[in-house]
């Protein structure tokens, strides 16, 4: 999970670097990376993980 979140940190920060800027496209082009940064970590912590919970791979001995 760390390695998930520093890769969406690193990512949304220096895109949130450029939200200042006065050019139009550069604003928007940021705007769009740090939302599906963000939506992409959200989906992956909550959804992935109950996906993989309860369509995952299944323990076939019981002492596993």
């Amino acid at each position: 999970g760390i390695s998930i979140f520093v890769g969406m940190f690193t990512t949304a920060s220096s895109s949130a670097l450029l939200i200042p800027s006065s050019l139009v496209p550069f604003k928007k082009f940021a705007m769009i990376i740090v939302c599906t940064s963000g939506v992409a970590f959200l989906t992956t912590m909550l959804f992935f993980g109950a996906l993989m919970h309860l369509f995952g791979p299944q323990a076939t001995d019981p002492r596993d």
